[in-house]
């Protein structure tokens, strides 16, 4: 007898925001859908991007519950080494973002979606059935693999996994690995905040480092920045000294403690 395969509509890798979304409008629509993630639990690492707009989530359908809400915010402010600033307006929330991705992730269950953690994607490869085109047959390490979905979809982020797996031809893959610029992302005390997100530009940087650098002051307690960023104004003072560890898997992250943040691809 050949081996089992798990077969779906449509498989999800990764269940940050992106990917517990995804399940969750695959599985209301009645798709067989199946969520796997690489990592044992979700939420861990800490990555960046905690914003999301009202009008997003009144077009996805999503009704916040206050424990994964940080902050009410009404949009951001850019401002430019001249010190002009440029408001743009759009109501939202900061989120508390590891408690945001378990959430959609459980209401993708909810609405029918199966969830896998230690899931990792290694292989793909298509399925025909009298010449057409019907599917993926994905391979990796985890109990559910083999895996047999018609659609996939890659939410792994700056992992792009999927890409990485399937080759144009014999020995080239989609996506031949892009460049990777290392940042950080801390947490701050008392960061005062009138509801916009503040994102400082540096040009000079950006032609040296080949990205747009900034420092995203958030409403409550966090700031973003590149690692070749200069500081924010007067932003050091708001740090703790003595939080410089990364959240263990087990630990519920505290607000004044240092985050990791993942990579970012520039090309």
């Amino acid at each position: 007898m050949g081996e089992a395969v798990s077969m779906c509509d449509v498989l999800v890798i990764g269940a940050g925001p992106g990917g517990g979304n995804a399940a969750l409008q695959c599985a209301r629509q009645g798709l067989s859908t199946m969520l796997i993630e690489d990592h044992s639990a979700i939420g861990t690492p800490v990555h960046c991007g905690e914003c999301i707009s009202d009008l997003a989530c009144d077009n996805l359908n999503l009704d916040l519950p206050e424990h994964v809400i940080s902050k009410r915010v009404h949009g951001i402010r850019v401002i430019f080494p001249d010190g002009t600033e440029k408001c743009l307006t759009e109501e939202g929330y900061v989120l508390e973002k590891h408690l945001f991705e378990r959430w959609i992730a459980d209401k993708a269950v909810e609405a029918g979606a199966s969830m896998h953690l230690s899931h990792k994607l290694s292989s793909m490869d298509r399925v025909e059935e009298d010449g057409r085109f019907i599917g993926w047959k994905c391979d990796g390490k985890g109990e559910q693999f083999p895996i047999q979905a018609k659609v996939v979809i890659d939410a792994s982020g700056v992992a792009a996994v999927c890409s990485k797996v399937i080759n144009i031809d014999e020995d080239t893959p989609l996506n031949t690995m892009g460049k990777v610029v290392a940042g950080m992302q801390y947490e701050l005390l008392e960061v005062p905040s009138d509801g916009y997100l503040d994102f400082y530009i540096w040009p000079t940087a950006a032609l040296t480092s080949g990205w747009s650098p900034r420092i995203v002051r958030a409403p409550r307690r966090r700031l973003t920045s590149s690692s070749e960023s200069p500081t924010s104004r007067n932003s050091s003072r708001y740090l703790h000294p003595g939080r410089r560890r990364v959240t263990p898997p087990s630990e519920e992250p505290s607000r004044f403690q240092v985050r990791s943040r993942t990579p970012t691809t520039t090309g």
